[in-house]
């Protein structure tokens, strides 16, 4: 003869149950959140390594002569490159564009582009081979300004600072770069993953 389930028994099996749900969200919701964060902020991470390893790599190229630097908005730096040795007479030139990164506050992002082509136009001085040259914060912004196409490099971008021990007209080496990043569509910005990272350079190329 079979016995039915009694309720007791159907109440001690459902409290089971819920225990059981109840111990593995326990264990999986954190678990998840833990691994959701890691990923953001290897993400963050990733992002701010691209950015300073361009800015390096672009560093590599000139000298101090060839290095332009705004620390207010946009704060921006700028590289004209080595051109070639000429095998003549053992003269060194300088390509006629520049390698921009500035950063958009407003935005929160980086961005990069190469100068010319695009507006404003290049100036006679500013293309020259027979030096390395320069752009003044003001010539910076009118570059960065321009709506010509550039590389966004970085989004969520709370700081990107520049510092080294001269002026804001003299540059005295070395040079450092920091850039705080902050995750983006989080409602309770408490919470939001943040990371910063920083590289100091110095531009070793002969005038």
């Amino acid at each position: 003869m079979r016995r039915g389930v009694t309720l007791l028994e159907v109440m001690v099996a459902a409290g089971l149950g819920l225990l059981v749900l109840g111990l593995t969200f326990g264990y999986i919701v954190p678990s998840f959140k833990a691994a959701n964060r890691f990923r953001v902020r290897s993400e963050l991470h990733q992002s701010a390594q691209v950015v300073l390893a361009k800015i390096s790599q672009a560093a590599s190229t000139t000298s101090p002569g060839g290095f332009s630097w705004s620390k207010t908005a946009p704060v921006a730096v700028a590289f004209n490159p080595m051109g070639t040795l000429q095998p003549a007479n053992g003269i060194l030139t300088w390509e006629p564009h520049y390698d921009l990164f500035w950063w958009d506050s407003k935005k929160q992002t980086v961005h990069q582009k190469r100068w010319p082509p695009g507006k404003p136009a290049i100036t006679d001085e500013e293309e020259s081979p027979i030096r390395a040259k320069r752009l003044s914060p003001d010539r910076l912004l009118a570059v960065t300004e321009a709506e010509e196409p550039k590389l966004t490099l970085a989004f969520g971008v709370t700081e990107f600072a520049l510092s080294h021990p001269g002026t804001d007209e003299a540059l005295i080496q070395p040079v450092t770069i920091r850039i705080k990043l902050r995750e983006s569509g989080r409602e309770d910005r408490l919470e939001a993953e943040e990371v910063e990272q920083q590289m100091t350079f110095h531009l070793v190329n002969q005038q």
